[in-house]
């Protein structure tokens, strides 16, 4: 920009002009420029406002109160995968869009016939899956439903996998015709039991026992409950709490008499009908907070024993796989030394003694297990065991694996 006297005021007025054109230049440049948030999604978690989270808190309640829905309902997984859809559809529209959120929703009769689509491709994708992997179980469960008093027979699969996670398919759900304890079952025959005849035995049940009998097999209940968890494994308590139970079918002195009659009964009838499986002693060993079976100290024995026969079934693959990998490791540090550039700098270099392979012990299967036997590392109930072998499986890859097959 220059001044000049006669010119007066048609410079800047000019420059106005200029500045005018490229700032509306450089505006619509930047509105239509990607910018980095279109290609990469922020890993910063988004508050939401308090506003927003009530109106979400009161459509969830409205949603149960007007389809008389359960409470669990809202946070099943689906249902959060179906706000969560609901909510990124969301996304492209802006504020003052009016949308009908019907048009996005199918009809029941839509979501019916995509039940089918669904499990044929579920299927498929589990048959592919079961292909690929080497050791699984086959849960079988048998449960009624609590509101109707029908029996079903269900069907799980069940697999480790290799970064050590638990994965659960559901095979089927099937109706199972056995007679429940339900009240439609049993109304026929109260008016049988609350007849004269068998009013007197009700009459002469003695209250104190009643109550003793009830109170001992509280742990059952507990141990039952125990084992049938669903999220967490349980094949490595089955040893331990069965032996729990037969301490707790011990009489004592101040027992009555007929309490000490149950107790022998049970006590006999678990050591003669619940027997452990050779994975059972095996899985428990393999719990570092259980392997010296301070809990069940006559099955020590026969757990390492039976272990001592899986690792050296498994030796032979090891020490073959374990030699071919030295014998990579020793060329490539003899390439490394031989590589070396021929000038004066690197004379010494090259009349250095050649660099020997550190050639690490083999780790043999049962020198694993003895390691692992005098290793103090123990968990607590609650913290994660396929965790603590993800950890340890540099250190016993045998052992690691034998959990990934069992557990």
């Amino acid at each position: 920009m220059a001044y000049r006297a006669r010119d007066g005021t048609n410079s800047l007025a000019r420059h106005i002009r200029s500045c005018k054109n490229e700032s509306s230049i450089s505006s619509s440049n930047s509105s239509n420029q990607n910018q980095v948030t279109d290609y990469f999604s922020s890993s910063k978690t988004s508050i939401i406002p308090k506003k927003i989270k009530d109106r979400v808190k009161i459509a969830r309640v409205e949603f149960i109160a007007l389809d008389s829905r359960p409470f669990e309902t809202v946070s099943g997984e689906g249902f959060m995968k179906l706000a969560q859809s609901l909510f990124d559809a969301g996304k492209y529209f802006s504020p003052t869009s009016t949308v009908n959120l019907k048009d996005s929703i199918p009809s029941p009769v839509t979501v019916s016939r995509n039940v089918e689509d669904l499990y044929k491709k579920k299927q498929s994708e589990l048959a592919k899956l079961c292909i690929n992997i080497m050791y699984y179980c086959i849960i079988c469960d048998f449960w009624t439903e609590r509101y109707t008093g029908l029996s079903y027979c269900g069907l799980a699969l069940r697999y480790i996998t290799n970064d050590y996670r638990i994965n659960n398919f559901i095979l089927g759900c099937f109706l199972y015709d056995i007679q429940t304890q339900s009240a439609s079952n049993v109304f026929d025959d109260i008016g049988v039991v609350l007849n004269n005849n068998y009013l007197s035995y009700f009459t002469a049940i003695d209250k104190e026992l009643l109550e003793e009998v009830c109170k001992f097999l509280e742990l059952f209940e507990e141990v039952i409950n125990k084992l049938s968890q669903e999220e967490r494994l349980t094949i490595y308590m089955v040893i331990p709490l069965r032996q729990l139970l037969i301490n707790h079918c011990e009489p004592q002195f101040e027992d009555t008499a007929e309490l000490k009659e149950l107790k022998v009964f049970l006590g006999n009838r678990i050591k003669s009908a619940w027997i452990p499986q050779e994975q059972h002693y095996i899985c428990t060993l393999l719990h570092p907070s259980l392997k010296h079976f301070h809990a069940a100290p006559n099955e020590k024995n026969k757990a390492l024993k039976i272990i001592r026969k899986e690792l050296l079934s498994r030796t032979s693959n090891v020490i073959s796989a374990t030699g071919k990998s030295s014998t990579a490791v020793a060329r490539g540090v003899t390439n490394t030394v031989d590589n070396v550039e021929n000038s004066v700098n690197n004379l010494l270099t090259r009349c250095f003694d050649k660099v020997t392979p550190e050639i690490r012990p083999v780790q043999l299967p049962l020198k694993e297990l003895d390691e692992y036997m005098i290793s103090t590392k123990t968990i607590s109930e609650t913290d994660d065991i396929l965790l603590f072998w993800k950890n340890q499986e540099e250190q016993y890859p045998t052992l690691s694996t034998i959990v990934r097959e069992l557990f």
